[in-house]
């Protein structure tokens, strides 16, 4: 019995020593964060993770350390890695907005474009993913149109009618053809892209509308932290 005792004493003693190595080791990776040593950071990050609860998840701190440092695949993966275990919309809403940032870094435009839609879907109100989805749906229509271009331009190389010697009939119908690619080009995604543009444009200044109307009337806009 007395054996016991002192190995459930050992235990304890052992318990809370590990305990406060994992909570060391967060504040210690908090501090570097601070400071801009992302590098040390994410290394205590890890660390911390290794040693800490089962309940305890740092994802979203080793997501934003990874893409401080410019690995945006890793710091996409451990925005990811903790979304679904959230229950607050809000804080869904945010994973989602920063995987799509990932995402816009490393070019990803579609996938960010629908992280971005996936976290306005939860938390329509927030401008920044608004914008954000803006832009993404803007790279996505300068891809579209720089591959029509592409396109274009190889289709124009091989034909034989833009050859030297050609006549005017065969110009005019390269012509024809060219403003025929053009209006092809035009068709997609501009037509879905352009209406989503017009809608989140529409938004915007609505917003700006309500703001400007409450701070005519001496009401303050509501203070809070937009990730």
């Amino acid at each position: 019995m007395k054996n016991l005792v002192v190995t459930l004493t050992l235990l304890t003693v052992s318990s809370s020593s590990f305990s406060q190595e994992w909570v060391d080791a967060v504040k210690r990776a908090r501090k570097s964060y601070q400071a801009s040593e992302y590098k040390k950071a994410l290394t205590y990050y890890q660390r911390a993770q290794k040693l800490a609860p089962d309940d305890v998840n740092l994802s979203d701190e080793i997501g934003q350390t990874s893409y401080k440092l410019g690995d945006f695949e890793k710091s996409e993966q451990f925005f990811q890695e903790n979304t679904a275990a959230k229950s607050s919309k809000l804080e869904k809403a945010k994973s989602f907005h920063n995987i799509g940032n990932s995402r816009m870094k490393n070019k990803n435009y579609q996938g960010a474009a629908e992280a971005y839609k996936a976290s306005l879907r939860l938390h329509p109100e927030s401008d920044k993913t608004r914008y954000n989805l803006s832009e993404a749906l803007r790279q996505i229509k300068k891809e579209a149109q720089q591959k029509q271009n592409q396109s274009k331009s190889s289709e124009n190389q091989n034909d034989p009618n833009n050859s030297n010697g050609s006549n005017k009939d065969q110009t005019n119908r390269g012509g024809e053809r060219n403003k025929e690619n053009q209006k092809s080009e035009n068709r997609w995604p501009n037509k879905t892209t352009d209406r989503i543009l017009k809608e989140l444009m529409k938004k915007d200044a609505e917003t700006k509308q309500k703001i400007d109307k409450n701070l005519s009337r001496g009401v303050a806009p509501k203070s809070g932290k937009d990730w």
